[in-house]
């Protein structure tokens, strides 16, 4: 019996005959290599179906695993259940960044505000006080403020004032002066943030492996919503004791919607740029960081936006050479 009859007859001779290929991943014992894509092969001598690894030769048998009753569905409910809680975990954790991030910058850009106030309301009490008035009735008893030793209130920031009178003396104001202040204020801060702001970005579109650019921008919209949501509630307006509160805090809240339009606006700006730049990043990361035998398992950083699997890499939707040569025949 020649070779081509072996061939043609799988269990009557002594050489191997390819008769699939392993469609499912399933993992090399020696070496926890996927094989899926692989030759099965029907073996002659005790005609049992193998796969051999390509990376360290060692025979797969192709038996099915035993099963598992319902734990395999368990498992995959736990798996997506874990990655939305991861999700929405990570949108929190952006709504706080976002949110610690304003108050930092509204706490960097008030000094000027704060100082104008405490000395304005200086000079408000002393001349009420020197017609026999007594502008600091209702104050909170605890607080103490600060006076020369003639008596006279001098101004400091944390004295506190009554947030009444500084709403009739302070006017309207203009909304984009206050934008622009911070802007001066925030200095150093801005390169920092929009770093920060960046890599979030590159976090996000990696997180959301699968989705689309378009996707994940909205995706990552959703928390600053929520600060703007937060901003615009009376929460700032009613802050203090029973209407009184220190310049430096009055100040705060005066300017924290200015110091939340300037955040966020980084954050759409720059985190807009990680979800453009962050794929393609991550994918020069995986190729610098992994040989070509461990990148399957992120091959959906390529196959998302389209994009060929680097030489040598071997993926679960990747149908290897040896493979096609069995389905075509």
């Amino acid at each position: 019996m020649n070779q081509d009859e072996h061939t043609d007859n799988p269990g009557g001779g002594d050489v191997a005959s390819p008769v699939s290929m392993i469609e499912g991943d399933r993992l090399c014992a020696g070496c926890a290599y996927n094989l899926r894509g692989q030759t099965i092969e029907k073996e002659p001598h005790y005609g049992l179906y193998i796969a051999k690894c390509p990376e360290c030769g060692t025979p797969a048998a192709l038996q099915e695993y035993p099963l598992l009753g319902r734990w395999p569905g368990r498992i995959r409910v736990f798996v997506a259940l874990s990655y939305v809680l991861a999700c929405l975990f990570a949108l929190f954790m952006t709504f706080m960044i976002l949110m610690g991030f304003t108050a930092a910058t509204s706490e960097t850009a008030d000094d000027s505000l704060a100082n104008t106030i405490a000395e304005r309301w200086a000079v408000h009490v002393n001349e009420e006080e020197a017609l026999g008035n007594d502008p600091m009735q209702g104050m909170p008893l605890f607080s103490q403020p600060r006076r020369d030793d003639a008596g006279q209130l001098v101004p400091f920031v944390w004295n506190y004032v009554d947030r009444e009178w500084w709403r009739s003396v302070r006017g309207e104001g203009n909304y984009f002066t206050r934008v622009s202040a911070v802007t001066k204020g925030m200095k150093g801060l801005v390169a920092i943030f929009s770093a920060a702001f960046f890599v979030g970005g590159c976090v996000w579109i990696v997180l959301l492996i699968s989705a689309r650019r378009p996707a994940a921008f909205v995706v990552i919209l959703i928390p600053a919503a929520f600060v703007l949501l937060f901003v615009w509630s009376d929460t700032f307006e009613n802050n203090g004791m029973n209407g009184w509160n220190t310049a430096s805090g009055i100040a705060q809240d005066e300017i924290f919607s200015a110091a939340a339009a300037v955040v966020l606006s980084l954050w759409v700006v720059f985190g807009g740029l990680g979800i453009v730049f962050g794929r393609p990043l991550a994918r020069l990361g995986v190729r610098a960081l992994l040989p070509p035998t461990l990148r399957g398992s992120l091959a959906e950083l390529w196959f998302t936006d389209n994009k060929p699997l680097p030489t040598g890499t071997r993926a679960p939707r990747t149908m290897q050479p040896e493979a096609r040569k069995v389905r075509s025949s």
